[in-house]
């Protein structure tokens, strides 16, 4: 899963009760993506004017209210987990896919006819994931998947669909809501590169922003 930002109250310069951890967490984010210089006296639970500039140059490079305040499930807060979330698939995939190449795992590999084949693939593809044990490898086999699967037509599309909303139902209970639209998120950009007539890696590549 994803280590995303969860304030459990507000952040602003004039806000009394800001929780610390949460100034600490923030932070840590803001650093990760460059909007936060350490003092020289370190890392702290304190505001500090580094933090809240911070924030109103993210809020600025990404289109937000430059108000230097953050809430929780507020937009500039949801913007760095989204960040957060498309850099994480970016490093996960990357490896998923570099180890996927380089094994002995059936790739490409779909069944090209039969009325079980689409399912035959989806199988396949889940068996492959779990055999290369590699955390993140649930979205490019959700693209791979999806692809092989729109290769068919409609009974692809059919059976993908229908066991994709099965596993994402099933994800709801060990998950969230997020987990499970960034897996449709890659079940289309699969489906959208077969209907554009695109290879497998150029519809599934590492680069997280083509999963939007």
């Amino acid at each position: 899963m994803y280590d995303l930002l969860k304030l459990k109250r507000e952040i602003s310069e004039t806000t009394a009760n800001i929780n610390p951890d949460d100034v600490f967490s923030v932070k840590n984010k803001l650093k990760e993506m460059g909007y936060y210089k350490v003092p020289e006296w370190g890392m702290t639970k304190f505001t500090d004017n580094q933090m809240f500039d911070g924030i109103r140059k993210f809020q600025k490079d990404n289109g937000l209210k430059i108000d230097g305040i953050m809430k929780p499930e507020g937009e500039t807060e949801n913007t760095i987990n989204k960040k957060i979330t498309d850099r994480t698939w970016g490093d996960k995939t990357k490896k998923v896919l570099d180890a996927y190449l380089n094994s002995n795992h059936s790739y490409p590999g779909n069944i090209k006819t039969g009325i079980i084949a689409p399912y035959k693939d989806m199988v396949r593809n889940f068996n492959d994931m779990n055999k290369l044990g590699l955390e993140g490898a649930d979205k490019f086999f959700h693209c791979k998947g999806n692809y092989e699967a729109a290769e068919r037509g409609v009974w692809g599309r059919i059976v993908a669909t229908s066991m994709s909303a099965a596993k994402e139902a099933k994800d709801l209970i060990k998950y969230n809501i997020k987990d499970c639209l960034a897996d449709w998120h890659a079940n289309q950009m699969g489906w959208k590169g077969a209907k554009e007539g695109k290879s497998l890696l150029e519809s599934c590549p590492t680069h997280p922003r083509r999963y939007k």
